[in-house]
């Protein structure tokens, strides 16, 4: 008969490790996403946004759910906005170049 705690605990260690290396990653490792997919998310959320909105106005307002479906793309639009705006107001706020590259003739 084998010991249930000799098959358990290598099994349970791997666990341990698991679990302890993606806390580590998630702490440290910042997930990156490509630039096109980065630079539309604004509009994604807007189209989402009127999307939303035209759905609710096509269906009525006797149809209960038309509100919410313009109370939520009304809020998308909001999300893509203030997404823009964030990332504008960074992109203006920014240093020029901290070294400029020098002309050596």
């Amino acid at each position: 008969m084998i010991p249930v705690n000799s098959i358990l605990s290598p099994n349970l260690m791997k666990a341990h490790l698991v679990v302890s290396i993606t806390h580590k990653q998630r702490v440290s490792v910042i997930m990156w996403i490509p630039s096109p997919i980065y630079e539309r998310l604004p509009q994604f959320w807007f189209l989402l946004g009127l999307l939303f909105v035209a759905s609710g106005l096509y269906l009525g307002f006797e149809f209960v759910l038309s509100f919410y479906y313009v109370a939520l793309g009304v809020l998308c639009c909001v999300y893509a906005a203030a997404i823009f705006l964030m990332r504008l107001n960074y992109r203006q706020n920014q240093p020029v170049a901290e070294h400029t590259p020098e002309v050596t003739e």
